[in-house]
């Protein structure tokens, strides 16, 4: 009889520690495919526009981190802190080694080069633009909007992430350049 107990015990116990273990498990699983869902979902709600917006209203100073790669200080990226899949890199690729533009070479040095600029979410390009240094590479300034004197507040914001020594806003107006009230990009 004593063995017939110490079974029934023993099986009592192997189903309560199933049922507690199968619990356990169960919810442990519904939380991480709740967790999973999240993560999905917030990064499938990024789109091309979200990507932009967050860009227009970050804060180039302190919002990201400019750093320049080793061997050729032309090239550099700037990282958005709060989500490090955003981030803008330079190219290997020199636009215009010779850009000649009225706005570009009207300064003291009027020697003016171009630069691809790429921004990325992840590893997808979001946008391609080009930034043009002047006067000795005291500035990097956006391109404007062909055929007038303005340049995308996308293209301005970029100039700002990498102005490392703060000129962008005076060559802007020394380059007789606006900034677009436009949302356009």
């Amino acid at each position: 009889m004593e063995i017939l107990i110490a079974i029934a015990l023993f099986l009592l116990g192997a189903y309560i520690g199933w049922r507690i273990a199968r619990h356990y498990y169960l919810k442990s699983s519904e939380d991480m495919q709740e967790l999973a869902s999240e993560v999905v979902s917030s990064r499938e709600k990024q789109s091309f526009h979200d990507v932009v917006e967050t860009i227009l209203n970050s804060d180039p100073e302190t919002d990201w981190k400019v750093t320049f790669k080793q061997g050729n200080p032309s090239l550099h990226t700037a990282a958005y802190l709060p989500d490090l899949r955003i981030h803008v890199d330079t190219t290997y690729f020199v636009h215009s080694n010779e850009f000649v533009e009225k706005w570009a070479n009207k300064h003291p040095d009027p020697n003016a080069k171009s630069y691809y600029y790429h921004i990325y979410f992840g590893t997808t390009i979001v946008r391609e633009l080009i930034l043009v240094s002047v006067d000795g590479g005291r500035a990097e300034l956006p391109l404007p909007i062909v055929g007038t004197n303005e340049v995308t507040a996308l293209d301005y914001k970029v100039a700002q992430i990498f102005d490392s020594i703060h000129t962008v806003d005076e060559y802007i107006y020394r380059s007789g350049l606006k900034v677009s009230e436009s949302k356009d990009f």
